[in-house]
This record gives structure tokens, C-alpha cells and sequence, in this order.
């Protein structure tokens, strides 16, 4: 049986699905992730790291909306206190 991911299409309208047992190759590329099948490149919403974890069979632990069913499009903000402090750069 194989085993079928839905990616959202990066830069196009639609979704794909893949066999996660034929990926030869997974690049980051900017705002997409490139996800090679044999000679088929197909870019894919995500980050790297949530795409591999996708096709890992991590599905149902990184989601991939970038946090944007939040209302935001960028990632949290730090606020550990350390040297990159988000308060820090606003002084």
C-alpha cells in the first residue's frame, strides 16, 4: 500500500500527493521545498524541516501552516532574556 502525503503547492494553486516511499531527494529552496521522485521535482509549501518531518511519518506532530491560522507570518518571538532578545532589538 503506499503511503500518500498532501503537500499544498508551493507558487502554484492546488495540492499534490506523494509517495513518501519514492522521495529521492528533499532541497530547500527559498520560500519552497523542492521534493525530488526519481527525475520529478515538485516545490511544496514549508519549511525543510517541516517537510522532512511529513514525510517521516510526522504528520501529525508538525502541521504546515507556518502559523499563519494564527494571523501571523513569521515565527514567535524570542523572549528567553539571552542576547537575541526581541526587546533587545527594538532599543
Amino acid at each position: 500500500m503506499a503511503k500518500l502525503i498532501v503537500f499544498n503547492r508551493g507558487g502554484a494553486a492546488g495540492k499534490v500527493a506523494i509517495n513518501a516511499d519514492l522521495v529521492t531527494d528533499v532541497r530547500s529552496a527559498g520560500a519552497f521545498t523542492d521534493i525530488f521522485c526519481g527525475g520529478r521535482q515538485i516545490a511544496v509549501d514549508g519549511s525543510f524541516e517541516q517537510v522532512v518531518s511529513m514525510l517521516c511519518g510526522g504528520a501529525q506532530h508538525m502541521p504546515l501552516d507556518n502559523g499563519r491560522s494564527n494571523g501571523r507570518d513569521h515565527p514567535p518571538a524570542r523572549s528567553s532574556g539571552g542576547p537575541f532578545d526581541s526587546r533587545q532589538a527594538h532599543r
